[in-house]
């Protein structure tokens, strides 16, 4: 059972958590009215679906930055007040006093997964209007079409993606004769094969393979996620780095409190609020920033999924488990 001091700490941050995420997402509204603003709500039905939809895609941005300044203000209130002085006096341990704080933020951590596995998949099956599909072949390859002729039995613009530095591109594909039309073939460092017409086959197509639309990793699911990643397919690298990157974007709440907590915590007259609030925006940038780069690296395969996407939290971790371990 919660005492009232953890209650009052939590009902801050709370409150300062919604004020700062309503304004993030109003801002976000008024910029993208501003920037689309031909294609007003009137004129397209689909505008608040898609409003939505890039709101739960940014939400792995929004979350830990609106906590990270909750977090920030309500420390700083606390501390104004004398309220922090007064528990420690007390006898309150000042880890203790964090109790509240990490709480709130494994309930954000479990919020963002929770949209991760189902509210963007979702938002966005319903504001997309691409029409791209994809067959998995017998081998694992995959085949990726924008148009299908059922009476020729015709693929259009093709795509046979057999590994991440091998694949085909095709105009048309019959698939009746298993014949290319306009192909190039593409293999890392050699030179791209052109073929006006070409037999394939080898092509190891199921007679009733199934037809799936094509989504973007970065609007599936962790499950989908994990299913592609240890599955069997040619995308399997970029489906592991989008995987971790979920996985690893939304605990950056617990590193705002391991992080900041030790020098935000400390009583001084001669602590400057400003530099410690620019300060922690810089690095949350900068680390936001960092995970967009690890993500490209990754899923090009230049660096390894797992060691690119947890190397950034777990080298600002450590030196602040060290710092957090000092506190009484």
């Amino acid at each position: 059972m919660l005492k009232i001091w953890q209650k009052y700490f939590f009902q801050k941050l709370t409150s300062a958590f919604l004020f700062s995420l309503s304004a993030m997402i109003f801002l976000y509204i008024a910029i993208d009215l501003s920037i689309n603003g031909a294609h007003s709500p009137s004129k397209d039905p689909f505008f608040l679906i898609h409003s939505l939809s890039m709101i739960a895609k940014l939400a792995g941005f929004f979350f830990p930055l609106s906590f990270l300044l909750a977090f920030l203000k309500t420390i700083f209130d606390l501390h104004a007040q004398r309220e922090i002085l007064a528990l420690q006096t007390s006898g309150a341990s000042t880890k203790k006093l964090l109790l509240p704080f990490f709480s709130a933020a494994a309930i954000l951590c479990a919020l963002s997964y929770a949209n991760y596995e189902w509210i963007v998949p979702r938002t966005f099956e319903k504001a997309t209007t691409s029409k791209v599909f994809s067959i998995e072949a017998e081998d694992g390859s995959e085949i990726v079409y924008h148009r299908y002729d059922p009476k020729s039995k015709t693929l259009y613009d093709v795509f046979w993606i057999l590994s991440f530095d091998d694949f085909w591109w095709m105009e048309t594909l019959d698939l009746s004769q298993a014949q290319g039309f306009h192909a190039e073939h593409f293999v890392k460092n050699q030179r791209t094969a052109f073929f006006e017409k070409i037999s394939l086959t080898h092509l190891p197509l199921q007679p009733k393979a199934v037809v799936k639309k094509l989504t973007p990793f970065e609007q599936r699911s962790l499950s989908n996620l994990i299913e592609a990643a240890y599955g069997q397919g040619a995308d399997q690298h970029k489906a592991l780095a989008h995987l971790h990157y979920k996985l690893s974007l939304p605990l950056l709440p617990f590193l705002c409190v391991f992080a900041i907590s030790p020098f935000a915590l400390k009583f001084s007259r001669n602590s400057s609020r400003v530099a410690l609030t620019a300060l922690s925006l810089f690095v949350f940038v900068a680390l936001i920033t960092l995970f967009d780069a690890l993500l490209i690296l990754a899923e090009n395969q230049v660096l390894s999924a797992p060691l690119a996407l947890w190397s950034p939290i777990l080298c600002l971790l450590a030196p602040s488990l060290v710092f957090f371990s000092r506190i009484r």
